[in-house]
C-alpha cells in the first residue's frame, strides 16, 4: 500500500511542477503587447433583447406581408386576422387529436385553410428569435380568446 501512496505522491508532485511556470522564463513564445484601449468586451444579449431587436427589424417584413396578403386576397378572397386563425386552428387541432374525423370537420378545415392562407404561406419562423416572437404572439391570441 505504501508503494501506491508513494507513486501517487510522486505523480502529483511531477504534475504540479510541470504545470507551474515562471513569468520570467522564455518558453520560445513571442510576447505581444495588446493595447487595452482597443479591447472591446461584448456581452451576449438576453433572449428578450434579441426578440425586441428582431421585432424592430421586422417592420419591413410587415410591409411585405401586407403586400403579399393583398395578392393572396385576390386569389383566395378575404383573409381572417392572425388571432382568429390561431384560435380556429387550435380548435380543429383539438378535435383531430380527440379523433373527431367527420365531414363537418373536414369542411371546416378547408374553409379555415382558405381564410388563413396569408398566414399559412408566410414563413415567420426562420430564426430562433422569430420563432420565439411567433410563439409569444400565438400564446397571447389564445390567452385573449380564453382558450388556454
Amino acid at each position: 500500500m505504501s508503494k501506491i501512496n508513494l507513486f501517487s505522491f510522486l505523480i502529483i508532485v511531477i504534475f504540479t511542477l510541470s504545470c507551474s511556470t515562471n513569468g520570467d522564463e522564455n518558453n520560445n513564445v513571442e510576447s505581444t503587447e495588446i493595447d487595452s484601449t482597443k479591447i472591446e468586451v461584448k456581452e451576449e444579449p438576453t433572449p428578450e433583447q434579441v426578440v425586441r431587436e428582431t421585432a424592430k427589424k421586422d417592420k419591413s417584413v410587415d410591409v411585405d406581408f401586407k403586400e403579399n396578403k393583398k395578392e393572396i386576397e385576390k386569389v383566395y378572397g378575404e383573409q381572417w386576422d392572425f388571432c382568429h386563425c390561431v384560435v380556429v386552428n387550435d380548435s380543429i387541432d383539438k378535435a383531430v387529436k380527440a379523433g373527431n374525423f367527420d365531414d363537418k370537420l373536414m369542411k371546416r378545415f378547408d374553409e379555415v385553410d382558405l381564410k388563413c392562407k396569408a398566414f399559412l404561406v408566410m414563413d415567420n419562423s426562420r430564426t430562433p428569435e422569430q420563432r420565439m416572437l411567433h410563439e409569444k404572439k400565438i400564446k397571447k391570441c389564445l390567452r385573449e380568446a380564453g382558450v388556454r
